[in-house]
């Protein structure tokens, strides 16, 4: 959630994917350098949809879902038009969780979370979380920043001898 939190709490604060913020507070000012329009800070917003809440994987020969949805964010979420190939997918995702309890194409049950690259046309997938409580341990640490450049001066003094 901390990583999710992230991206998503800038963004909906100062309606933008700035590049840089402050570590302690989350604002972007008084960083160096900025930009509204970073694209590795769009890209990784879009991939934290794609990549984690669906968990979509490219494969070799096939489209691959692996899910992750904290509790936090337990609900239903959907993601229309998604092209894969020469197929069109509405994808529709619910629960939390790591862990598929079922996962469907066009209403039919499917034994593998996988589909095949040769797809075609439309279709609707749907993916129910086994409301699975992924747990695990955070080391915190206090936000530290580097200490201030110090300023170099050069004086020449003439040596003795």
């Amino acid at each position: 959630m901390r990583a999710i939190v992230a991206i998503y709490r800038p963004a909906a604060l100062w309606l933008t994917n700035k590049e840089n913020f402050v570590a302690s507070d989350g604002d972007f000012a008084g960083t160096q350098i900025n930009s509204s329009n970073m694209l590795w800070s769009l890209s990784g917003n879009i991939a934290l949809v794609y990549k984690v809440l669906f968990g979509i994987h490219y494969n070799e020969n096939s489209l691959e879902f692996k899910p992750f949805v904290p509790e936090a964010l337990a609900g239903e979420r959907s993601l229309h038009h998604f092209k894969y190939r020469d197929a069109i997918l509405d994808i529709k995702i619910s629960s939390y969780g790591n862990q598929i309890k079922s996962i469907s194409l066009d209403g039919r049950n499917m034994s593998r979370a996988l589909l095949p690259a040769d797809l075609k046309g439309s279709h609707q997938v749907g993916i129910v979380l086994a409301n699975n409580t992924v747990s695990g341990k955070s080391n915190l640490v206090p936000g530290y920043t580097a200490p201030e450049t110090p300023v170099v001066t050069y004086a020449k003094k003439s040596c003795p001898g």
